[in-house]
C-alpha cells in the first residue's frame, strides 16, 4: 500500500506541476510574482513585507506562539515573525523567494513548530486552457483549531464524543482560537488590498477549517443570510480544479477510486502515518437532492451568465442515475436491476493525473467537464439539447457575451478548432454564432430564454427521477445515507433549519426568475446588460393613431463614432434631425420603445442600463419632470424613489413577495395656454371645486411598483374617458393604495410643460385621508363596513 500512495502522489505531482507549468506560460510576470508571493505573506509576518499584523496586545501574541506551537520566550524571535504554512519553507516558491530576497531568506530559516495554517490551493480556471487576464486568484486557505492539533486533545476521532461535551472543551479555548483567526483575517485582508492596489488584481481568501471540510461544511462568515452553495457540488469542483500551491496534499488525490469503507479507513490510516496529507473528507457519488439543489442554483446564477450556469447545471444533472446510464422505461421495467452511480467528474480528472502533458489538454478539467455533459446529451438521444449545448460550449471558449474568435494558436482556439471539426458545424452555423454581438436584441433575448428552459428541464427531469429512486430500496440508498448522516460533532438543528430555509430561498429566486407575471418588466438580454452603457438618450416621438394625437418614447444608446467599433445593423440606428459635425457626430443605437415614459425608464433601471451617478440620460420630450415642487427633477430622483433595486439580502426570499415601493407619473398636457380671462390668471385653477378644461389635461397616470423580490411592474391608468374632474384623481389615489402596505411608501411625479404641484397635493391629501379612515375603521371593532364609501361621499 505505502508504494502505491507513493505512486499516486507521484502522478498528482505532475498533474499539478503541468498545471502550474500552463499558468507560468500564460500570466503575466508582474501577477505570476504576486501569485508567488501570497503564500510567502500568509507564511511570514513582518513589516517589511505586505500583510503585517501587529499583534493587539502580549495576551494575542501568546495566543500566536500557542497556536503554532512556539513555546520559545526568545525576544529575537519576535512572536509575530510567523504566522505558519506547513513545510513552506522547503517549498519551490519559497526557495525561489529566499533567492531574491535576504530579508525572505532569514524569515524562511525560522522553524514553525505545528502550524495552523495546514494547506493553501487555488481553485478556478487558472492552469487550465480557460486561463485568461481576467482570471481571478481565488484560495482556499485551510486551518486547524487548536483542540485539533496532534499536541493537543484529538477530540476528533473519540466516536463517544457528545456536543455538551465539544462544547465545553471549546469554550475554554475560544478565547486563543479567536485572536489568531481575528489576526489571520486581517492578514488576508491587507494581501488583498495591497494586491488590487500594487498589480490590479482581485484576490478572494476563503478560510476553511479541515475538520468542517470533511464534514461538507464551508465556513463563510462574511456571507452568514446569504444562500450556500450546495456542499458536495462545491467540494467536487474544488477537487476537480484546485492546484496545490503549499501546505498539505489532500488525502482525496491519492486514494484509489471504488474502495470500500474498511478499504478506505485502511488507506486514510496509512497515508497519514507517511505524511503530508490532510484529510478533508471523500464521497464517491451526487445524491438526487444534491443534484437538485445544485440546479436550482444554477438557475438563480442563469442571469448572469446563461451559458456558464447551463455547462455547470448539465454537469450536475449528468449524475442523475438511470438518466445518464440506462434507458429509463428499462429500468422502471426492472426494478430489480443494480444501479451503477455515475462516477464523479472529479474522479475523472483523478484518473488522469498521470497522463497530463505540457499542450495536450487530455487531462485539462474543463475539456474533460466538456466531454462528459456532450456524452451526457447524446445518451439522452435529444438532439434540440445537444445543439443548445455545443452553442453554450462555443460560446464559453468565445468569451460570451463578447462574442469573439480566441487569438491564432491559443489553447483555448485549438480546443474550438478541434470541437468545430469533431462537430461538423456548417459554415454557416459557424458564422452564426461569431456574429453573435450583431444578432437582434430579440434574438439575443430568445437565446437566454432557451438557456434557462434548459436549466428548467434538467430540474424537471431531476424531480421525475426522485420519485423514481423514492420508490426504490437499492445499495445507492445506504451510500446516500453515509454521506448525508452528520457526527454528532456537526449535526445541529441550526444546520438543518439553514438547509431548509436555503431551499425555500433557492426555489422563491426561481419563481423569480421562471414563472411569467402579468404587467411585469421584460428583461434584457446578458449581452445589453453587461454592455456598459455611459450615454442614452430618450426621444418622444408623435404620431396619429385614428386620428388622434399619440405618442412613442424610443431610448436609444449614444455612442461617438469610430471606425474601430463593429458595424451595427441599419435596423437599430437612426439619424439626429439635426445636423452634426464629424467631431461631435454620434451614433443611436435602438434599445428599447413603448408607449409610456415610465415603461421605458422603468425598463432601463431595471435592467440595470440606467445607473445613477454613471449614466448619462439625455431627455428630448416635449414636457418636463417635476416632483412635488416646482423644481424640475430628473430620472435619478425616479431611480432614488425605486431603491434598493436588488433584496439586500435573501431574507425577502423566505416568504411571499409583498410590495414595497410605488412610483406614479402624472401626465398632464397643459402645453397650449389655456384661454382664460385676464382675472383668472391670477386664481389658483386647482383651488377650484370644478374646471373641468384643467383636469381634462391630466390625462393618464403611470404605475412603477416593487416588490420585496425587486421585481418591478408597470401599469397605466388612462383618465381621458374619465368625465369627472375629482374621480380623475380619486381613481389614482384608490390606484397607489392598491400597493400601498403597511411596509411600502409611494412617490408622486407630474409630467408637464408647466408645474401643477398642487395636483400631487390633491392626490397625495385623497391617500392620506382614506388611510386614515381605514385606520380608524380597523381601530373601532364595532364598526362594521361592507365596502370603501366614495371619497366624496365622505367629504
Amino acid at each position: 500500500m505505502k508504494s502505491a500512495i507513493e505512486n499516486n502522489k507521484k502522478n498528482f505531482i505532475l498533474h499539478n506541476i503541468v498545471r502550474l507549468r500552463e499558468m507560468i506560460r500564460y500570466l503575466p510576470p508582474e501577477k505570476l510574482t504576486l501569485f508567488k508571493m501570497i503564500p510567502f505573506l500568509i507564511h511570514v509576518n513582518s513589516p517589511a513585507f505586505p500583510g503585517y499584523v501587529k499583534a493587539m496586545d502580549s495576551k494575542a501574541a501568546i495566543t500566536s506562539r500557542a497556536v503554532r506551537g512556539d513555546n520559545s520566550t526568545d525576544q529575537n524571535r519576535d512572536s509575530d515573525s510567523i504566522f505558519g504554512v506547513w513545510n513552506f519553507e522547503n517549498s519551490g516558491f519559497a526557495k525561489d523567494i529566499a533567492e531574491n530576497s535576504h530579508e525572505a531568506k532569514e524569515l524562511l530559516s525560522i522553524k514553525c513548530h505545528n502550524p495552523a495554517v495546514q494547506a493553501i490551493y487555488h481553485i478556478g480556471s487558472l492552469g487550465t486552457f480557460t486561463q485568461s487576464a481576467k482570471s481571478d486568484f481565488d484560495f482556499w486557505v485551510v486551518i486547524e483549531k487548536p483542540y485539533f492539533q496532534e499536541s493537543g486533545n484529538d477530540l476528533l476521532h473519540k466516536n463517544t464524543i457528545n456536543n455538551v461535551q465539544l462544547d465545553s472543551y471549546l469554550m475554554n479555548n475560544d478565547m486563543e482560537n479567536s485572536n489568531f483567526i481575528n489576526m489571520l483575517h486581517e492578514k488576508l485582508s491587507l494581501i488583498t488590498t495591497y494586491s488590487r492596489k500594487e498589480f490590479s488584481q482581485e484576490v478572494t481568501f476563503f478560510v476553511h477549517y479541515a475538520h468542517n471540510l470533511r464534514e461538507n461544511i464551508f465556513d463563510n462568515p462574511d456571507d452568514e443570510d446569504s444562500v450556500a452553495v450546495p456542499e458536495l457540488l462545491l467540494k467536487e469542483e474544488f477537487y476537480r480544479t484546485f492546484i496545490m500551491v503549499a501546505g498539505k496534499i489532500p488525502l482525496w488525490a491519492v486514494q484509489p477510486f471504488g474502495l470500500s469503507d474498511a478499504e478506505l479507513a485502511q488507506w486514510k490510516q496509512e497515508a497519514i502515518a507517511y505524511g503530508g496529507f490532510i484529510d478533508l473528507g471523500t464521497f464517491d457519488s451526487m445524491p438526487i437532492e444534491e443534484v437538485q439543489r445544485g440546479l436550482l442554483w444554477q438557475i438563480c446564477k442563469a442571469p448572469y451568465d446563461p451559458v456558464k450556469s447551463v455547462i455547470k447545471a448539465s454537469i450536475t444533472a449528468s449524475y442523475n442515475v438511470n438518466k445518464y446510464n440506462l434507458n429509463r422505461a428499462e429500468s422502471i421495467k426492472n426494478s430489480d436491476h443494480k444501479r451503477v452511480n455515475p462516477i464523479l467528474l472529479c474522479d475523472m480528472v483523478k484518473q488522469r493525473f498521470g497522463e497530463s502533458i505540457i499542450d495536450d489538454y487530455a487531462a485539462d478539467p474543463y475539456i474533460i467537464a466538456f466531454e462528459r455533459i456532450i456524452k451526457f446529451y447524446t445518451e439522452l438521444g435529444d438532439q434540440r439539447a445537444l445543439s443548445q449545448i455545443k452553442a453554450a460550449i462555443f460560446f464559453r471558449l468565445c468569451g460570451f457575451p463578447l462574442v469573439t474568435l480566441p487569438p491564432k494558436d491559443s489553447p483555448k482556439r485549438k480546443v474550438l478548432d478541434r470541437y468545430v471539426r469533431q462537430w461538423q458545424l456548417s459554415r454557416t452555423r459557424l458564422k452564426k454564432l461569431l456574429e453573435y454581438q450583431i444578432w437582434p436584441e430579440p434574438e439575443k433575448t430568445l437565446f437566454d430564454h432557451t438557456m434557462i428552459e434548459r436549466l428548467s428541464s434538467l430540474y424537471k427531469e431531476s424531480l421525475e427521477q426522485k420519485t423514481f429512486q423514492e420508490n426504490e430500496k437499492t445499495s445507492h440508498e445506504k451510500s446516500r445515507q453515509i454521506i448525508h448522516e452528520k457526527s454528532e460533532i456537526t449535526t445541529s438543528t441550526s444546520i438543518l433549519n439553514k438547509r431548509e430555509a436555503d431551499l425555500t430561498i433557492l426555489k422563491n429566486k426561481v419563481n423569480k426568475i421562471t414563472l411569467k407575471k402579468k404587467d411585469i418588466l421584460p428583461k434584457c438580454s446578458t449581452y445589453l446588460r453587461l454592455k456598459p452603457q455611459t450615454n442614452m438618450t430618450l426621444i418622444a416621438k408623435a404620431f396619429n393613431e385614428k386620428g388622434r394625437y399619440s405618442s412613442e418614447f424610443l431610448l436609444f444608446s449614444t455612442v461617438q463614432n469610430s471606425q474601430s467599433q463593429t458595424t451595427q445593423s441599419r435596423s437599430s440606428q437612426i439619424q439626429t434631425s439635426q445636423p452634426q459635425s464629424d467631431t461631435t457626430k454620434k451614433r443611436y443605437n435602438l434599445l428599447y420603445s413603448a408607449r409610456y415614459f415610465m415603461e421605458v425608464i422603468g425598463w432601463s433601471m431595471y435592467n440595470h442600463l440606467y445607473i445613477r451617478g454613471t449614466t448619462n440620460l439625455e431627455m428630448r420630450v416635449p414636457f418636463k419632470l417635476y416632483g412635488s415642487l416646482e423644481k424640475i427633477s430628473d430620472c435619478d430622483e425616479i431611480y432614488l424613489a425605486l431603491q434598493p433595486w436588488m433584496p439586500l439580502s435573501d431574507e425577502p426570499f423566505l416568504s411571499k413577495p409583498v410590495w414595497e415601493k410605488v412610483v406614479v407619473l402624472l401626465f398632464v398636457d397643459n402645453s397650449k395656454e389655456m384661454t382664460q380671462d385676464k382675472n383668472m390668471e391670477s386664481i389658483d385653477i386647482l383651488e377650484q371645486s370644478i374646471n373641468y378644461n384643467m383636469f381634462q389635461q391630466f390625462q393618464k397616470a403611470e404605475f412603477l411598483i416593487r416588490n420585496s423580490w425587486g421585481e418591478i411592474f408597470f401599469q397605466v391608468l388612462n383618465l381621458e374617458q374619465v368625465e369627472n374632474p375629482e374621480e380623475r384623481c380619486y381613481q389614482t389615489a384608490m390606484k397607489i393604495l392598491e400597493y400601498h402596505e403597511k411596509e411600502s411608501n409611494y412617490s408622486i411625479f407630474l409630467m408637464a410643460s408647466k408645474p401643477v404641484v398642487k395636483l400631487i397635493q390633491k392626490i397625495k391629501t385623497i391617500v392620506e385621508d382614506t388611510k386614515i379612515l381605514q385606520y380608524s375603521s380597523e381601530k373601532n371593532s364595532d364598526i362594521k363596513t361592507t365596502q370603501r364609501r366614495p371619497y366624496l361621499d365622505v367629504i
